[in-house]
């Protein structure tokens, strides 16, 4: 689950088909990455 923080918009989620990592990036350019499991 992404969690938003500062109302900042979620613009971009993407999965990578090879690794369990889910990346999320937002409308002031910051980007998370998640390894799931």
């Amino acid at each position: 689950m992404v969690v938003q923080k500062k109302r900042t918009k979620l613009t971009h989620i993407t999965f990578n088909q090879h690794y369990p990592i889910l990346l999320a990036g937002d409308d002031r350019g910051n980007i998370t990455s998640l390894k799931l499991s």
